[in-house]
């Protein structure tokens, strides 16, 4: 009886984490929708319209917010009905800071629509390139949360190397500082893409966050960069070969 009874508390906590990983998909994609939408305000011709579709988006952090604070109160449940020990409660620990990360990731967003709600001018040739920065911090975000949600540790070792999110960033500095030499009249508008960019690039580093709470998980510390690239090495054979 003991037993059977042991038994169903486990399969209980293991519906409650599964629970609690599905909340953290819900607030990646949320956040996800968000930067979309924020970049796209940097396309919008009509500046008149700008402000009715920004403050959407700051409306909708308010979903945001109050998503983490749901996790948090989630996993707060969940130590106190369960009373999780050692890798379950890394796991239990892991959620509640990945929810705080997508939060900062939201409240990043909202500094990239006032960047884009400020902005008179499409400054088209770098918007483009801002876009496709954009979609690739979305990729790691998604692939992180990924990562997070099956607990692949080998996933998020191959997502956290990628680190040249931070080389494509600094190109597209160089860009804008180049472009706007030539044009001093619109110095404000680079400006403000300046900042866009700089928010952007921060969310991969959120992401690499994500990656080090999935090896947190597994071996109960935190990873320096030095051990993922190590892990990376291994899992690709290249320690052997050198």
């Amino acid at each position: 009886m003991v037993l059977s009874s042991k038994r169903h508390t486990r399969v209980q906590f293991d519906e409650d984490l599964e629970k609690s990983l599905e909340m953290v998909k819900t607030m990646s994609a949320m956040v996800e929708k968000q930067l979309k939408e924020a970049i796209a305000l940097f396309r919008v011709e009509d500046k008149s319209t700008i402000d009715e579709r920004a403050q959407q988006i700051l409306d909708n952090d308010l979903y945001v917010n109050k998503q983490e604070i749901q996790i948090h109160d989630y996993c707060l449940y969940l130590i106190a009905k369960h009373q999780p020990k050692a890798q379950d409660l890394r796991l239990v620990f892991a959620v509640v800071r990945a929810a705080s990360e997508f939060e900062r990731i939201g409240d990043t967003v909202i500094k990239i629509c006032e960047s884009a709600r400020k902005s008179q001018h499409v400054i088209n040739s770098l918007i483009e390139r801002i876009e496709h920065f954009a979609e690739h911090s979305i990729t790691l975000l998604r692939k992180s949360t990924e990562a997070l949600i099956s607990l692949d540790l080998n996933s998020a070792c191959e997502i956290y190397v990628q680190d040249n999110y931070r080389i494509e960033y600094k190109d597209i500095f160089r860009a804008i500082v180049e472009e706007a030499k030539l044009n001093l009249e619109h110095l404000k508008e680079y400006f403000i893409v300046v900042i866009a960019l700089r928010q952007i690039e921060r969310i991969g580093d959120r992401c690499r966050n994500l990656n080090e709470y999935v090896y947190y998980y597994s071996k109960g510390v935190t990873p320096t960069s030095s051990v993922f690239t190590q892990m990376y090495q291994e899992l690709h054979g290249e320690k052997n070969k050198a």
